[in-house]
């Protein structure tokens, strides 16, 4: 018979032998399935389409970092384990405050790409690759799992293509800090906790991923508490069941801190106590400032445009309206403790944005705000003005002296003089990972026109009298020379740092 046993089971990807052992194999229709995509329409697709092309772009281009901690306690604690550098010399190093989860997870790749021969550069870009990819998985499992929440096509479709295509979520997206990789666990960590057909395996599961979050930022914690909590007086799960599946996970991941910890520093080290003790008892955190209890507020307000303002309403929405639900006791906390402590930064709230953000969509969607006829024209500017702003800030360098750097290490350059004016400080190259073993600086306090060599420059004016010169060439500039000499609204270039990289011939 036609479509007999046999061919039915390798149908289903089954192959029954005589002695009835069954293996499974994946098909990518598996894969799609897992992330959703099969219960894509055509609109979300391309909108998932073109979110993986522009974190590709923002991998390659966004070139190193929005703060230094990106570099100096993930990327440079991988390699530093890997050999690649010599020592590590940060206070927060001594004082063994930073979890090695992270770092961890980079090394194996940071060794792969060293045995490749790349160099720093194309490592950090591999990384970063790595982390758009983790966290695009991350919002597409999140989105499969909250798709059910909402009545309207329409309105889930505008979730997708903010979490998506916004554009502080975009470039954030291939960040290899910690904030990032926190918010990837967490987003996955909900995908299986809020399945509706739960399976035995799937809320510790659940709660070993949360606690992987709390791994890679200890302040995530504020948000696993209140999971944890929703769990045990909303959901009633049960307090055995709760230990079993959920407490009971997150303890194996604190052995798993202490584990990695000691591992990294070579003595048995517990960074979360390490983080309360020297920031919190001893005080430290206060030397990096503290700010007033509405920081965040005016910072978003100035740095997020239109998505603080849906943001806070779907707050306070969900305050007044649903005191129950998961993303409310998930996201209070960890907004009390953050407006409580004194130093604040905007990237410390990154977690809870695509949270809150979920919560905005869904409180406009029942008060039927997204069907306002009127609203509507300012909602697509908003979105096309979003999808410019995001285009720009993926094809940009999150730290433009990064630039600098990769064109000095290119250059072979084992010495460099800096053209020192009064009592203008020397800049340090403090990101070691990027030059080269024994690179030194040297200070020239003679006349430009007199120079002959290699020579660091960082004002205008500077390098104007260097390009003026036939026997110079600019090998660098942040700045394009023809952008600098005939483009200049508001004096910006004279204020502006432009750093150069100039070698003069005798």
């Amino acid at each position: 018979k036609r479509g007999g046993p046999l061919r039915q089971c390798r149908r289903h990807g089954q192959n029954h032998s005589t002695t009835g052992q069954k293996s499974v194999t994946l098909s990518p229709m598996d894969f799609a399935k897992f992330f959703g995509l099969d219960l894509m329409g055509p609109i979300e697709k391309k909108i998932v389409g073109f979110s993986f092309i522009m974190m590709v772009v923002a991998a390659f281009f966004s070139l190193g970092f929005f703060h230094p901690d990106e570099q100096y306690y993930a990327v440079d604690f991988a390699a530093f384990k890997a050999g690649l550098l010599s020592s590590l010399d940060s206070w927060e190093y001594q004082t063994r405050l930073r979890p090695w989860a992270l770092p961890f997870v980079f090394l194996p790749f940071v060794k792969f790409f060293d045995l490749l021969g790349l160099n720093p550069f194309s490592m950090a870009t591999g990384l970063r690759l790595l982390s758009g990819l983790f966290s695009f998985g991350a919002v597409c499992l999140f989105l499969k799992t909250v798709r059910g929440s909402f009545r309207k096509a329409e309105s889930f479709l505008w979730l997708s293509f903010l979490l998506h295509l916004g554009f502080f979520f975009k470039v954030f997206s291939v960040r290899t800090n910690s904030e990032n990789w926190a918010t990837a666990f967490l987003l996955v960590g909900l995908s299986f906790l809020l399945r509706k057909e739960e399976k035995g395996f799937e809320r510790p599961l659940a709660a070993f991923l949360l606690g992987l979050a709390f791994l890679m930022r200890h302040q995530m914690g504020f948000i696993v508490l209140g999971l944890g909590l929703h769990q045990l007086f909303v959901r009633k799960v049960g307090l055995k069941r709760w230990f079993l599946g959920f407490v009971l996970p997150i303890t194996l991941c604190f052995l798993l801190e202490l584990a990695l910890d000691s591992l990294g520093y070579g003595r048995l080290s517990f960074s979360p106590f390490n983080y309360i003790y020297e920031n919190l008892y001893l005080d430290k955190i206060k030397q990096f400032g503290e700010h007033s209890v509405f920081f965040y507020l005016i910072e978003s307000l100035k740095k997020l445009g239109p998505f603080s303002p849906l943001m806070l309403f779907g707050l306070l929405y969900f305050a007044l309206k649903k005191r129950s639900h998961y993303l409310l006791w998930s996201v209070l906390p960890f907004l009390v403790v953050h407006h409580l402590i004194g130093h604040k930064e905007l990237r410390f709230l990154y977690p809870v944005a695509p949270l809150m953000l979920t919560m905005g969509i869904m409180a406009c969607e029942e008060i039927d705000l997204l069907e306002w006829k009127g609203g509507r024209p300012i909602f697509k500017f908003f979105a096309s003005l979003n999808l410019f702003v995001m285009i720009f800030l993926a094809l940009k360098p999150a730290y433009t002296p990064l630039k600098f750097y990769k064109a000095l290490y290119d250059s072979g350059i084992s010495s460099l003089h800096f053209h020192k004016v009064e009592n203008r400080p020397i800049p340090i190259l403090d990101l070691d990972l990027y030059v080269r073993e024994n690179f030194k600086v040297k200070a020239y306090s003679g006349e430009l026109q007199d120079f002959s060599g290699d020579i660091w420059t960082t004002k205008y004016g500077e390098l104007k009298i260097l390009a003026a010169r036939e026997e110079c060439e600019i090998l660098f500039s942040t700045y394009p020379l023809s952008l600098l000499e005939n483009f200049n609204p508001t004096n910006w270039r004279e204020r502006s740092n432009v750093w150069a990289l100039t070698r003069c011939e005798k």
